[in-house]
């Protein structure tokens, strides 16, 4: 039995689902019995809960533990909290009892895979591994909470070394993760094109159209994500040199409230088209008829170390790709070397003394080119290698 710990699960529409339920679907199609420990409760050989459970408002003790959180206190010398610690404290019992239920009635030691970002995920998996003997399996797909420094929190630091194995999504992580560990050699694993996504996005046709089209959909962590250097950048570019079209137009999609300041940047040449309440299909479409699409990287290195779920997504949409981000981005190393077009890069500090006509000519080459949509990596083979990994140890299919 593989147990898999994830807060977030589908029909969840959020990007920290996505990964468990791929690698739920791969135990699927290798008949291989699994539970799952997410929000929804404990679900068993399914890829999908049956009812979504609307996330509500934040309760009292969670709004005052995640208070406590950020103060500086001692308790962050050994663990760190998150939204999802209410729920693994809940779930932790029930958890226990199947498990070892499981173990008894296979004989067999069982497997726990626990994936980030949350490091409530974490924290449960290793202590039901710990107080199980179960094996341990780590999905590490952000930087935790003090792993760039020596201050790592003891119980994150006495889960990654339970971990029999760890997977990351990108090099800077891995290289994060080793100054941490005693032994063990993380595997980069990245999250992958959807198969879904490129099957989808090549079956659209791209319009015509007089307006260049620039799309950025995804989290803008207050302005932590250089947004107002993306609009600086592009109000520039709206000059009579910019052949053959009526202006910009920017199809900014995020579920955040924007900084106020973009209603200052809007002409009758640069438009700028909010929306909240799109479907991840309906995200792709944009991206897909864009003349360009945008990734925005912050300065931290919790940004910095990270390759964004969308960066994958672009790639099956097949358009060229302006990125905003620091020279040491792992998003802009992962897109130069997976990207068929040429790419675009400024950092934000630079983006006022971009030369605004080699700038011109990129959009209007970018607006001409052909799509090429992309299906590798694949996130399908991610969840495969990773469910390699945890039926090394038990082999076999469930009895009928």
């Amino acid at each position: 039995m593989i147990h898999l710990v994830s807060y977030s699960y589908p029909p969840d529409n959020v990007p920290s689902a996505q990964r468990p339920s791929q690698v739920a679907a791969s135990l699927e199609l290798l008949n291989t019995d699994f539970r799952v420990y997410s929000r929804h409760g404990i679900l068993k050989n399914t890829t999908s809960a049956a009812v979504n459970i609307r996330t509500a408002a934040a309760s009292r003790k969670q709004r005052a533990l995640l208070r406590f959180a950020k103060l500086n206190n001692p308790l962050k010398k050994i663990i760190d909290l998150d939204k999802a610690i209410l729920w693994a404290i809940r779930i932790f019992l029930p958890a226990v009892f199947l498990i070892f239920r499981d173990r008894l009635v296979s004989k067999r030691k069982q497997t726990i895979w626990a994936t980030g970002p949350s490091i409530s995920n974490i924290y449960l998996g290793a202590v039901l591994a710990w107080l199980t003997r179960s094996d341990l399996h780590l999905d590490i797909r952000d930087v935790l909470s003090g792993m760039d420094s020596p201050r790592l929190p003891l119980l994150s630091k006495y889960a990654l070394n339970k971990a029999k194995s760890i997977t990351a999504v990108s090099w800077p992580i891995i290289d994060l993760l080793q100054r941490h560990l005693n032994g063990t050699i993380p595997i980069l694993i990245y999250n992958g094109i959807s198969p879904e996504v490129f099957a989808y996005a090549q079956g659209i046709e791209r319009p015509q159209s007089e307006w260049l089209s620039i799309c950025y959909t995804g989290a803008l962590y207050d302005d932590e994500r250089p947004c107002l250097p993306l609009l600086r950048l592009l109000s520039r570019a709206v000059t009579p040199s910019l052949e053959d079209t009526v202006g910009i137009k920017l199809n900014l999609i995020t579920r955040e409230t924007p900084n106020e300041k973009i209603k200052e940047f809007q002409t009758a040449h640069f438009i700028i088209d909010l929306a909240s309440n799109v479907s991840r299909r309906e995200a792709v479409q944009v991206a897909a008829f864009a003349t360009a699409n945008v990734v925005l990287v912050g300065n931290s290195s919790v940004h910095t170390s990270s390759i964004p779920l969308k960066c994958f997504d672009l790639l099956a949409a097949g358009r060229p790709i302006l990125i905003i981000s620091p020279k040491h981005a792992a998003a802009l190393e992962f897109l130069r070397v997976h990207s068929p077009f040429n790419i675009f890069h400024i950092e934000a500090k630079f983006v006022d003394e971009v030369n605004i006509n080699h700038f011109q000519k990129w959009l209007t080459e970018a607006h001409r080119a052909s799509s090429h949509s992309l299906s590798t990596p694949s996130s399908r083979d991610s969840a495969d290698a990773i469910t390699n990994l945890l039926t090394a140890d038990c082999k076999g299919p469930r009895p009928k």
